[in-house]
């Protein structure tokens, strides 16, 4: 039998719905007569989606599609919200941020009893930086500041908004079927699987078709966001 290309993490891979890369050629008797096949690029045609996948899978071939890999994301961590407010000052130039979900990093306001300081709140996720340098990102855990790097914070960031309140975006839908969202700053394993499900951009804006609207709905789930539809 014809083994799995090196590296790869299935036999049959789906990188847009109904759209796969073949990684093993043994898979290849398999999809004959479900759809194109163009080298290692097979395109399910069928309606059998489901029968078919379950055919290949008893075979002991591997196949990941994209609800597998929705799944397999690294989960949020869990987080608290309870605890004191802490008074910090960062150093000289430095400017404080707080994570704010799907609307991103925003300014913290000054605490009004202590000019150059600012309250944070304890489960808090905040970014400092000076200008527009580096930033430094932390968790604001038991009245101490737990540094986290870019990815942990945003993840460690909707985990906290989950919590607090509910995360909304909106999908627009033109007049050529395909759907509209923001580009979003998500965690970077979102971030790549999503780009599997997205067409393209207009403007600021991700674009996807219709197939991949169930997808992004359970991925965007998987961070406590809510996608609203409006055509």
């Amino acid at each position: 039998m014809s083994k799995r290309r090196t590296g790869a993490p299935a036999d049959l891979e789906e990188v847009y719905p109904d759209r796969f890369i073949v990684h093993n050629p043994a898979v290849g008797p398999s999809l004959r007569g479900e759809g194109d096949r163009e080298g290692d690029r097979f395109v399910l045609t069928s309606w059998r989606r489901e029968g078919f996948l379950a055919r290949v899978r008893g075979k002991t071939f591997v196949v990941l599609t994209l609800a597998d890999q929705i799944t397999l994301l690294p989960p949020l961590p869990r987080v608290t919200t309870s605890g004191a407010p802490i008074l910090y000052t960062p150093g000289q130039g430095q400017r404080v941020s707080y994570f704010a979900g799907v609307i991103g990093w925003q300014p913290a306001a000054e605490a009004l009893d202590a000019p150059g300081a600012y309250h944070l709140v304890d489960g808090s996720v905040i970014r400092r930086r000076r200008g527009r340098g580096p930033g430094h990102y932390y968790h604001v855990r038991k009245g101490k500041l737990v540094t986290l790097d870019e990815d942990e914070a945003l993840r460690y960031g909707y985990a906290i908004t989950a919590h607090t309140q509910t995360q909304v975006v909106v999908a627009y839908q033109g007049h050529d079927g395909q759907y509209q969202i923001p580009d979003l700053l998500l965690p970077n394993a979102h971030r790549t699987l999503l780009g599997r499900l997205i067409v393209g951009k207009q403007g600021e804006d991700y674009a996807f078709g219709p197939e991949a609207l169930g997808l992004i709905e359970v991925l965007l789930g998987t961070l406590g966001i809510e996608l609203d539809l409006e055509g």
